[in-house]
């Protein structure tokens, strides 16, 4: 059994509003580490060439040359495509010994699958294996186990480091020092006895329902509809919401 920290780093915004500016993807970060032993398996990082920008420019926010060590040299020198990147990480979970659809993906929070990697997987069309649709949000789970509260959200990686008081990385070797540190606070939570059980579902199908006027809202639901054209077919209307869980009707 294993889990696999997932982080993902996009052109512009970073952090809470990641994947809001709907910027293209250019790192997907990928560590494996072993449930039993608690074992680092692997770690990889992959840089991806973004398609809706122009490589001759500046294309990295100044957020993302502050945080990181990427450049735009580096990506258009060993970036591949997004559709490559994802078959490069089902190739790597596999020479690992696992079966990519046996490993659970650990996210810092929502924004990375849901408001960036389906989303634009979607709109480009590419098709994204059954393991991307169930993930760990390592957000709520520090928080679930370390009895920090429904009150207590987590809003970035150096909360949950500072929380269970465990040293920032010092590690110069990774593109995203972030990434290294999510496998740090990964283990710490395995020592301390949780499994990583609560797992998230991304839906990708919407499902019809009858709602009435009495029933009443989850206070948890989002509308994203900015930029959805007046007359759209249920399948514009799916692929629109891509990434989020939409309810009945």
């Amino acid at each position: 059994m294993a889990v696999a920290g997932l982080f993902i780093c996009t052109t512009g915004l970073q952090g809470l509003n990641l994947g809001s500016d709907e910027s293209d993807i250019v790192l997907i970060g990928y560590a494996v580490i072993d449930l039993l032993t608690n074992e680092v398996l692997g770690v990889q990082e992959y840089l991806v060439i973004p398609t809706n920008c122009d490589l001759n420019s500046n294309f990295l926010s100044d957020q993302v040359k502050e945080e990181t060590r990427m450049t735009e040299a580096a990506i258009k020198t060993s970036g591949v495509g997004l559709e490559k990147a994802i078959n490069l990480i089902d190739g790597y979970t596999r020479s690992l010994g696992l079966d990519p659809q046996s490993v659970t993906l650990v996210t810092d929070g929502q924004p990375p699958l849901r408001q960036c990697l389906h989303p634009e997987c979607s709109n480009k069309d590419i098709p994204l294996p059954p393991q991307y649709l169930r993930f760990c949000d390592l957000r709520k789970d520090i928080a679930r186990v370390y009895g920090a509260g429904q009150e207590t959200k987590f809003t970035s990686i150096g909360e949950m480091l500072t929380f269970l008081d465990i040293p920032n990385s010092e590690d110069t070797s990774f593109f995203a020092k972030d990434l290294k540190d999510m496998v740090n606070i990964i283990q710490r939570v395995i020592m301390d006895g949780y499994k990583f059980t609560v797992v998230e579902t991304v839906q990708i199908v919407l499902e019809p329902g009858i709602c009435t006027k009495d029933e009443e809202v989850d206070s948890n639901c989002v509308v994203r509809a900015r930029g959805l054209p007046w007359q759209s077919s249920d399948q514009d209307i799916a692929k629109f919401f891509r990434g989020l869980n939409v309810a009945k009707g």
